[in-house]
């Protein structure tokens, strides 16, 4: 993390110093020599920096807008309730990893393990660095935690994303327990006229005001209803890089296509787009079926595979139905 804080500030020092070297005269042959001089220091040390091998969970929160006053300080109401909406959402993404999906109510599972800490302070806005617990542990492979991060800020991002089905699509994957959360996640940054910027350790998101606006007023009085059924038909495709997919129900004729949950692995869904889908091949799969309601009573119907298996029997006429739209 502290290598991609330098070197965004290497790269803005760049930038403002070849601006200034395009404007000065000419014939200010000491100034211009100066300047030069330094802009070749600064690409010389851009040039030699390699990304950083990052697999444990760090993430900064920085904060602008009304409540942040410069560098000095950062309202505290508004910054407790920030972090623990931003700490409840990767808490839940976990627990939804780790079990197949949260129940409607209860403790959230891996509570211990999604913990983080507040590891350093960060100037120039207000912001916070968020470490895992166990962050010091070397390891090979990214941690639970590091891809709970990725996956939220992925999941901020496209709500607040200009396309609308990015947003769909983001819509229909969450949880409704996270749902909640980021509703009151969104509400708060809004509320208090604030704007973020979430800085990974090889990228930066920013959800300026009117991004947070975008995102707040469509998830402001969204509601969201999840039906889970089993049905037998013909799977048509599977994509395991966009995780998408394609399927025939036998009872009805109708083609359904939609997002693969997060807990088919990637190489599972590889063996099936290769030689293993055979044409008239029945399977059953395992479905939910979401409608999100939007304030205006606009609906739209989105659908997610969370399982897929050979029947070894058959399917009773009521799982095999689908829901009615």
């Amino acid at each position: 993390m502290a290598l991609k804080l330098t070197k965004d500030s290497l790269q803005s020092e760049e930038q403002s110093l070849q601006n200034f070297l395009d404007e000065l005269d000419p014939n200010d042959i000491v100034n211009r020599a100066s300047i030069a001089k330094r802009l070749e220091v600064v690409r010389t040390e851009l040039a030699t920096m390699t990304d950083e091998l990052e697999t444990q969970g760090v993430v900064i929160l920085a904060f602008d807008g009304f409540p942040v006053e410069g560098s000095r300080g950062i309202d505290a109401e508004f910054a407790a309730d920030a972090l623990h909406d931003y700490q409840e959402l990767i808490a839940k993404q976990i627990g939804e990893r780790e079990t197949g999906g949260l129940s409607r109510t209860g403790p959230v599972p891996s509570r211990d393990l999604a913990r983080l800490n507040i590891t350093n302070v960060v100037h120039g806005s207000f912001g916070f660095q968020l470490e895992e617990k166990d962050s010091g542990q070397t390891s090979l492979v990214p941690s639970p935690v590091k891809e709970a991060i990725t996956q939220v800020d992925n999941m901020l991002a496209a709500l607040a994303s200009p396309d609308p089905e990015t947003f769909d699509d983001a819509l229909a994957s969450i949880d409704r327990r996270m749902f909640i959360t980021v509703q009151s996640f969104y509400e708060n940054l809004y509320n208090d006229s604030a704007s973020l910027k979430i800085i990974e350790s090889s990228r930066s998101i920013v959800l300026d005001n009117s991004l947070v606006a975008r995102a707040r007023e469509r998830l402001h009085g969204t509601v969201v209803n999840d039906e889970d059924f089993a049905t037998k038909g013909e799977l048509l495709g599977i994509s395991p890089v966009q995780r998408r997919f394609d399927f025939r129900e036998e009872a009805t004729g109708r083609i359904i296509s939609g997002q693969v949950d997060q807990q088919l692995s990637s190489q599972y869904l590889a063996r099936l787009h290769g030689d293993q889908i055979a044409p008239g091949q029945t399977y059953t799969a395992l479905m939910r079926r979401r409608i999100a309601v939007r304030s205006d009573g606009s609906e739209r119907e989105s659908f997610t595979l969370t399982g897929l298996d050979t029947p070894t029997d058959l399917l009773s006429p009521e799982s095999r139905r689908l829901p009615k739209a």
